[in-house]
């Protein structure tokens, strides 16, 4: 026995359990290595799946809070309550989102100005989503100031680009386009990775297409495939091809255009992505259709169609019954082009309503935080001044109202307030025994607009279709954007030969509208279906007959008023 094993005590020498200090000592270090592995796990699990499966990145994420809170790690806190919060806006709890990040990103005592800076983009996104672009451009530029005051340059560029990318959602290509170049300069100043350099490069060329500027488009195009491909990185080079393809197809260098895009299917399907498979697929059917290819463009439509309702993509699900329709229509297929083109509307009009609910929800959150700072302020004014508080927030409860009941790009009313005047005026012509007319109309060809002149020119022709529509009927006739290049009329008091007359009238004004002075070649007309059933059921039921006399007038040659009688 050593001599150092013993210690004193009255009863002599005993055996000093030295061993047992030192086991405490190396679990208790264990425990605390243990603890922060777990962290460290939960973070990196929690990123990992935040977009995929945004229920178990919540309950990671908040694990994860309480671990760091018992760990004492401040840091690794805060992270977890970024990753909480991304979560929940991939969730689509928006007000949540907010709740959660928005303590993050106080300027008073911020020892992690990084993640002060991710907690802005969290929050720059989420107001995106709620269609508050302003709140999204304040947030991500504030972004940007602190990186570049911490001199993340790279970091600063890519809070640039996602600046961009709101200026694009708000049709601001100009805007947008600045933004994306000044990001890639950065990453060229800097050495950014080149997948970095191509993805700006890929959004340079997406707003020179938007804007117009076709060879320009055609040369960031090129550039950007050239650095996926030279990285190998299949599923961006394959994406990449498929824009390099639009861009040829738009300056009419169709052979060019097919073969790349026969080059972006094929990679696309060595990485077996569904969302971009579907979207080449849906793409590549719209230029064999445009080349009358139609056995091609059918069979590319209908996998296209196939691969959106795998991945359950709404958009892509009605932008591909969209084209179905015209393939089946050109093949002489009535009762096929018919069914996919009700599945169209139906999908449509669910896509509509999400944007147009997440856009009616930005308003009200907007409206709560002016109006919790409002009362702040309010409880800090004498008598005079409250009063003119109280008054200022009247007027923004009115302005309120009526944004949430405007279409925000034509000024017409609303899907919302549409289906609320129709329910209201079905009923009256039903208790006073009036007559209703309600028009569904629709723009001829107007994803043919887009593409060729671009999405700039579509939105003009929206606009200008809207005044016409508006300055065309009564004061008491209602007039709404009911989605997309979609249109509703209602015509209180109203039996259907006069709806039929009123709408050869405004059909004959849109024709005659000089739409070269937009461009030389443009030309615009509208397809309507009347209805004036108020035998049936409900107001949707008018609708949907209004819609069937639509489909009968496109079918017929479009660029005309079909009424059911």
């Amino acid at each position: 026995m050593a001599s150092d094993d013993l210690a004193p005590t009255r009863q002599g020498y005993v055996k000093q359990d030295t061993h047992h200090e030192h086991s405490t000592r190396m679990s208790s270090s264990e425990d605390k290595g243990n603890r922060k592995t777990r962290l460290d796990s939960l973070l990196e699990e929690a990123e990992k799946i935040s977009k995929d499966d945004p229920p178990r990145a919540i309950d990671l994420a908040r694990q994860a809070i309480g671990l760091a809170t018992k760990t004492e790690a401040a840091e690794q806190a805060v992270r977890a309550r970024i990753l909480l919060a991304q979560a929940l806006m991939y969730a689509g709890r928006y007000q949540e989102t907010l709740d959660t990040a928005l303590p993050l990103v106080s300027t008073e005592d911020n020892h992690f100005p990084h993640l002060q800076a991710e907690a802005l983009g969290v929050l720059g996104n989420t107001y995106q989503a709620l269609g508050m672009f302003p709140e999204s451009l304040e947030a991500l530029m504030q972004k940007m100031k602190i990186l570049m005051e911490e001199e993340d340059q790279l970091g600063a560029a890519d809070a640039l680009h996602a600046i961009g990318v709101t200026y694009a959602k708000m049709e601001d290509h100009a805007s947008s386009l600045e933004n994306y170049l000044q990001a890639y300069r950065i990453k060229m100043d800097q050495g950014a990775s080149p997948i970095s350099i191509a993805i700006s490069l890929n959004n340079i060329g997406l707003a020179h297409r938007n804007l117009g500027d076709f060879e320009l488009a055609l040369e960031a195009h090129h550039k950007s495939v050239q650095l996926m491909e030279q990285e190998k990185h299949l599923l961006f080079s394959g994406a990449a091809r498929g824009n390099l393809a639009k861009a040829l197809a738009a300056l009419g260098r169709t052979e060019e255009a097919m073969h790349n895009f026969e080059t972006a299917l094929k990679t696309i399907q060595e990485v077996d992505s569904p969302y971009y498979l579907s979207e080449i697929c849906r793409d590549f059917a719209e230029m064999e259709f445009s080349q009358e290819h139609l056995e091609r463009a059918l069979e590319l439509g209908t996998r296209a169609l196939e691969i959106a309702r795998q991945t359950q993509s709404k958009p892509e699900i009605f932008k591909a019954h969209e084209l179905l329709a015209d393939i089946h229509e050109a093949l002489g297929n009535p009762t096929e082009a018919l069914h996919h083109l009700r599945d169209y509307h139906a999908v449509e009009k669910e896509v509509f309503n999400a944007e147009s609910n997440a856009r009616i929800q930005g308003m009200r959150i907007r409206h709560d935080l002016e109006q919790t700072e409002k009362e702040n302020r309010i409880y800090r004014l004498r008598n005079v001044e409250l009063a003119q508080a109280l008054e200022e927030a009247r007027r923004l409860h009115e302005k309120l109202e009526k944004l949430s009941q405007e279409d925000q790009l034509t000024g017409l009313f609303n899907r919302r307030y549409l289906t609320q005047q129709l329910k209201l005026e079905f009923c009256r012509s039903h208790r006073n025994q009036q007559p209703l007319s309600v028009v569904l109309c629709d723009i001829d060809h107007f994803k043919q607009i887009n593409d060729q002149w671009s999405h700039a020119m579509g939105d003009q022709v929206l606009k200008i279709i809207a005044g016409l529509l508006r300055d065309n009927v009564r004061k008491g006739d209602l007039v709404a954007r009911y989605g997309g290049e979609e249109f509703v009329l209602a015509f209180p008091q109203t039996a259907g030969r006069e709806a039929l007359q009123a709408c050869e009238n405004i059909r004959r004004a849109i024709e005659k509208h000089p739409w070269s002075e937009l461009h030389p070649e443009l030309a615009v007309t509208l397809s309507f279906g009347i209805s004036d059933q108020t035998s049936l059921k409900d107001f949707e039921a008018m609708l949907h007959d209004a819609d069937l006399c639509l489909y009968r007038a496109k079918h017929n040659g479009r660029n005309q008023c079909v009424y059911g009688g």
